[in-house]
């Protein structure tokens, strides 16, 4: 359900911050208004967050004409989405330099749902789930399937974020698993989810050096260090034979001549389907980025079954918003994309609107 309207940040801003709201604080008094307001029972991941600014919730709430004023503001209806931008408004920015984690645009995270396809029993993870958008799209995505949601990300409040985010899609169908630890470590929730998933969509970390890693991965093996090649081998321990991988990647990784042993190592374990080259700006409105992004989606290799795959390639110049403040072009090639015959034919889909 959509709310009335976009947060306008000009007009809450100064009632939070007049009441002492700001950064952390301010984001999560928002998502006790959308939590209360909804009704629904607040997660488990959530409850310390809410529980923590519920007394000065209530307490400026008493005021009518501020309660009036957020009410005002915030709607009567519930939005997830709005929460989401929310949340990068108020913290999401403090990730972008020094984690390397940039928020995926809505428009970009229901294509690569969609290139799910509409079966009950799917085990559907989210590694790095951010704020909760991927997950999010898939529910949308499997609005009329059974299906096990899992979310996993270093930092609690963004897991806290995407239950609730979940929550408030209220797709009772949907079984979610949430966690919250370091990817890049092994664990006992990681090894419980050993080849037992069927799709990974993710935004991993982009370009960050591990140093250390105490599990097997070729890619550290052969001196390949960077976050987002390692993850490829993270998502290969935890899909079944057959299982598929719905990434965003650096352009760079399937392009420069430097990374021809990455590419050489993921054609050894995985049979490549597509690559969906993104323009430059994709990131520039939610993460200020020019960074390049594909979209690869990978095929586990299934040692019973000779398979040879195409690989379906494809130069996409319009995803269906603006990439910068001066562009006007606003088409959507994804959609086009998404809803050709060859595309669908390929990775075995129906047609998507």
């Amino acid at each position: 359900m959509m709310g009335k309207q976009s947060i306008g940040y000009a007009v809450i801003d100064p009632i939070l911050r007049e009441n002492g709201l700001e950064s952390d604080d301010a984001f999560w008094f928002i998502a006790n208004y959308y939590q209360r307001m909804s009704k629904i029972n607040c997660p488990d991941s959530c409850k310390n967050y809410i529980e923590n600014i519920a007394e000065r919730y209530d307490l400026i709430m008493k005021e009518k004409d501020i309660s009036t004023r957020i009410s005002n503001e915030l709607g009567a209806e519930i939005s997830q989405n709005d929460l989401a931008n929310c949340y990068e408004y108020y913290i999401g920015r403090r990730f972008r330099s020094r984690t390397g984690k940039f928020f995926t645009p809505q428009r970009i995270a229901a294509f690569m749902a969609s290139c799910i396809p509409k079966n009950d029993d799917l085990v559907v993870f989210d590694p790095t789930c951010g704020g909760g958008t991927f997950l999010t799209e898939t529910s949308e995505r499997l609005s009329d399937c059974n299906a096990t949601l899992i979310g996993n990300d270093v930092d609690s409040s963004l897991v806290a974020l995407t239950e609730l985010r979940i929550s408030l899609a209220n797709r009772n169908m949907h079984k979610f698993v949430s966690n919250s630890a370091n990817l890049y470590k092994s664990s006992k929730f990681f090894d419980k989810w050993k080849s037992k998933v069927d799709y990974i969509i993710a935004n991993p970390p982009f370009s960050l050096k591990i140093e250390t890693i105490d599990f097997q991965s070729p890619m550290f093996n052969i001196g390949l260090k960077d976050s987002d090649m390692i993850f490829i081998d993270i998502a290969w321990r935890l899909l079944k034979p057959g299982g598929r991988i719905i990434t965003l990647l650096p352009h760079s990784l399937s392009s420069n001549q430097d990374f021809s042993a990455f590419r050489k190592n993921v054609e050894k374990y995985w049979n490549i389907l597509s690559i969906i080259t993104l323009p430059e700006g994709t990131f520039h409105m939610t993460s200020n980025t020019s960074t390049r992004p594909d979209i690869l989606i990978l095929e586990k290799k299934d040692a019973s079954k000779e398979q040879e795959f195409d690989i379906l390639l494809s130069n996409i110049t319009t995803v269906g918003y603006k990439l910068n403040q001066r562009d006007r072009n606003v088409g959507d090639d994804l959609l086009e994309l998404r809803n050709s015959t060859e595309f669908i034919k390929h990775l075995n889909l129906e047609a998507f609107s």
